[in-house]
């Protein structure tokens, strides 16, 4: 059974180690056409030997405009991007010198808005972008009290209300027509709109 990647046409922009190899490994174990992108040709033919040649590579820097514009500009179409590029320098303390940090902080804002602008009219019908997020998470569910719920899982669901950025605690119904509680808020009662069912 073909699975949703079978044929399709994916570039993972970064992809020549960390999340972005294992990504491609993945989407070629679904049968997709696979394109990694680096800036570094050491780390392009490591993944050649790790990926073998069903992988094409493109050697070119993300934060470079042009040679971003001319890579996307060479592609008939694509299905997926997935951006993994810039690797970020860590320190508790703030150590490392602004000058350290740049490249990698330009590659994930600039390299990304790049990738995202010339990829764009390329992408077929049902086509996505995926940004990768840096950080950690301890769960799928974004309403924990405590720890951190994954980057982005906020955008798999729709919400019962939602709140206005100048009405402080303020909510509306999206999904919920109308919300009852008691004073102790030890409880609370949704009542759904009539469509919601269908959502």
């Amino acid at each position: 059974m073909p699975t949703p990647l079978h044929e399709k046409t994916v570039v993972i922009l970064g992809g020549s180690s960390g999340i972005g190899l294992a990504t491609a490994y993945a989407a070629l174990s679904e049968g997709a056409h696979v394109t990694v992108t680096g800036r570094t040709s050491g780390k392009l033919k490591a993944a050649t030997t790790k990926l073998g040649s069903a992988a094409a590579t493109v050697q070119f820097d993300a934060n470079d405009e042009p040679a971003t514009e001319a890579f996307f500009a060479s592609l008939n179409s694509l299905d997926q991007l997935f951006i993994t590029v810039g690797s970020l320098v860590s320190d508790q303390q703030l150590q490392p010198e602004s000058s350290t940090l740049r490249p990698a902080l330009d590659a994930r804002f600039w390299g990304a808005l790049f990738a995202a602008k010339y990829a764009t009219p390329k992408l077929s019908k049902g086509g996505s972008i995926t940004f990768s997020a840096v950080g950690s998470y301890d769960s799928f569910n974004p309403f924990i009290l405590k720890g951190q719920g994954a980057a982005g899982i906020g955008n798999l669901y729709e919400t019962l209300t939602t709140s206005s950025s100048d009405e402080a605690f303020t909510e509306y119904g999206l999904l919920a027509e109308s919300i009852e509680w008691p004073d102790d808020r030890s409880w609370v009662c949704l009542l759904y709109t009539s469509d919601a069912a269908d959502e």
